[in-house]
């Protein structure tokens, strides 16, 4: 069914369709989980099919999946794959070499640097805010290694927006209210297994003003997390000592 949709036109993508892939949706939500994981990989969250439709239509789709994310929290992580996510964010930022992702971060270089003044349209921060809502509300709820799927793609040649966006989406996810310290410490871990310093180092080095000032934030809070699970591991040794 997948192959067989990124082959309609653009033309057939119409709000009717949208909704039908919705009800779809909530059906099989409703009654068949593996399926349902399935359907959203391969059909809710292609990027290559949602792009086939129009930016009205596709912020109403991302409006669609965070009612999905409030319907049923706990079971959401696990039909939103992270990995998938991570393509969809890839392709909304596809023509960075061409396009600046927004005129903030185009006056923020300097003339000689600049091959034109195209900004991305609608800008890339204002598409990205539709996303921010989704993953703040599952990060909790995706495994610490599927959320590094995200991290890592600070590695990459990325617009300054979607940079931002990365950092901010970890930056709530560990400062943020909910107090789901046993996923903190689970994701700091794999950051630490994977060297994340090496892809902060990179990413400050290269990266505006606005965004290194986000990345320290981002290192502070990753610091101030695993000193809190260092000194809490110190305490239950003394408790049973």
């Amino acid at each position: 069914m997948c192959l067989l949709l990124k082959k309609y036109p653009k033309n057939v993508f119409t709000e009717k369709v949208l909704d039908e892939f919705i009800n779809i949706g909530k059906a099989i939500f409703k009654d068949d989980a593996e399926l349902c994981k399935f359907y959203f990989k391969y059909i809710l969250l292609n990027e290559k099919i949602l792009f086939k439709y129009n930016s009205d239509f596709q912020i109403k789709f991302l409006n669609y999946i965070h009612l999905f994310c409030q319907s049923d929290i706990t079971q959401i992580g696990n039909f939103i794959n992270m990995h998938r996510l991570s393509l969809l964010l890839r392709f909304y930022d596809r023509n960075k070499y061409n396009e600046m992702c927004c005129k903030k971060h185009l006056d923020m270089l300097k003339t000689e640097y600049m091959e034109n003044n195209k900004i991305m349209n609608p800008p890339l921060n204002i598409k990205l805010s539709y996303l921010r809502d989704v993953l703040n509300d599952i990060i909790y709820f995706i495994e610490p290694s599927n959320s590094f799927y995200l991290f890592k793609l600070l590695a990459l040649d990325l617009s300054p927006c979607l940079i931002k966006f990365i950092i901010n989406i970890f930056k709530n996810a560990l400062v943020g209210h909910k107090n789901d310290n046993k996923w903190k410490y689970n994701f700091i871990t794999v950051l630490i297994k994977n060297n994340y310093e090496v892809i902060m180092i990179n990413t400050f080095i290269h990266s505006l003003p606005d965004i290194r000032l986000d990345i320290l934030e981002l290192m502070y809070y990753i610091n101030t997390n695993t000193i809190n699970k260092e000194q809490k591991n110190i305490l239950k040794h003394a408790k049973i000592n």
